[in-house]
């Protein structure tokens, strides 16, 4: 294709200009330059990190408040390429009497996740040798090999579409102790999580030129919307790819706990302390995604305005446990140690009759203590 040893000797010395082909589907005429991907594609960038903290105490109260912000950000030139995190956390303590103490905590993250749709894999470095500039004199996308077009590293990571994603999760826990009469204390705790998930996925196929400012034979092959998979929409792949995505998912979490616990020591050396009680979780989780094949660039991108075969999937899952728990230990002057440990645990999953089983455990321990001069 390359027509004569001219032709190749001029590209070993890596001389730049139009060069004469005998391949038709190459436009015979094509322009070979350097092509420093490496500057093209990748450039400094920089992560911000800030983090605020206040806390206080008095006799009866403790708080404690933390906003942190980061900004990570990868090398990519092309397009933003990174994720950014704000986390909030507040600790409160309070002591209402002398026997009552209530502990709360609450916290919220947020993640939001963005890159380009397409071109964040070995297309970056793996198809086209470098010496087919990013664009060509007219600012527009330069077509690989002449008018072929289909493999360009640069076009899909600019202008292919966008990949974004939001994590949200918020959580609140509540714990009380109560100090009941001569080393018998009650503990009881709750907590509540939710997290929730949202992914937008758009493509836009990308037109390439000649050098000549002459449309390619092909959009780039990575950009072309597809939609073959459609009770298995998220299987992106070459031949997969929809033109619009749109994935929530949600679960939240519950957690119960109940203990009463004694401690107390006799005549100096005999060590008692036991513990009875219950705890319970509880998971729900909601998937949704749904796709559809085509979209056109009208510069607004939203599922509303996509078109074509459709996809769909997702399902709803729960589950609980539930446990009773026991567990005493006795120690003599710190020396011989015995502990029992006893828990019947459930769970929901399995068939009735057949949610609960009982463990129990036995360990015992002597110190030996010994010494040289």
């Amino acid at each position: 294709n390359w027509t004569s040893e001219e032709n190749m000797l001029k590209m070993q010395q890596g001389i730049s200009g139009i060069y004469h082909t005998n391949a038709k589907d190459w436009g015979y005429d094509l322009f070979i330059g350097d092509a420093n991907r490496l500057e093209e594609m990748f450039a400094r960038r920089f992560s911000y990190q800030h983090n605020l903290s206040l806390s206080g105490s008095n006799e009866k109260t403790d708080y404690r408040i933390s906003l942190a912000y980061a900004d990570n950000q990868a090398n990519l030139a092309t397009a933003y390429d990174g994720q950014k995190q704000l986390n909030l956390r507040l600790n409160y303590g309070i002591r209402l009497t002398d026997w009552f103490k209530l502990e709360t905590s609450a916290s919220m993250i947020k993640t939001n996740t963005e890159s380009p749709s397409a071109g964040i894999d070995t297309s970056l470095y793996g198809n086209e040798p470098p010496f087919f500039p990013a664009k060509n004199p007219y600012g527009q996308w330069y077509a690989n090999f002449g008018k072929v077009g289909d493999r360009q590293p640069v076009a899909p990571t600019s202008d292919g579409g966008r990949d974004e994603r939001m994590n949200l999760t918020t959580r609140v826990d509540v714990k009380a102790i109560v100090d009941i009469w001569k080393g018998i204390s009650f503990e009881g705790m709750a907590s509540f999580q939710n997290e929730e998930y949202r992914r937008d996925r758009y493509v836009i196929p990308v037109q390439t030129y000649d050098w000549f400012g002459n449309p390619a034979d092909k959009v780039v092959s990575n950009t072309n919307q597809s939609l073959i998979y459609p009770t298995d929409v998220l299987n992106i792949k070459d031949i997969h790819n929809p033109a619009y995505l749109m994935q929530a998912n949600n679960m939240q979490y519950q957690y119960y706990s109940a203990l009463l616990k004694y401690k107390r020591t006799f005549a100096k050396v005999h060590n008692v302390e036991a513990m009875a009680g219950i705890n319970a979780e509880k998971w729900v989780q909601k998937k949704m995604v749904t796709a559809r094949e085509k979209m056109e660039d009208t510069g607004v991108y939203d599922l509303n305005l996509a078109s074509g075969a459709q996809g769909n999937g997702g399902g709803k899952t729960h589950n609980g446990s539930y446990s009773y728990i026991m567990k005493l230990n006795y120690n003599y002057a710190e020396k011989y140690l015995i502990e029992l440990i006893g828990r019947r645990d459930g769970n929901s999953k399995f068939a009735k009759g057949h949610k609960f089983k009982n463990f129990v455990s036995r360990r015992e321990l002597f110190k030996s203590y010994y010494s040289c001069c």
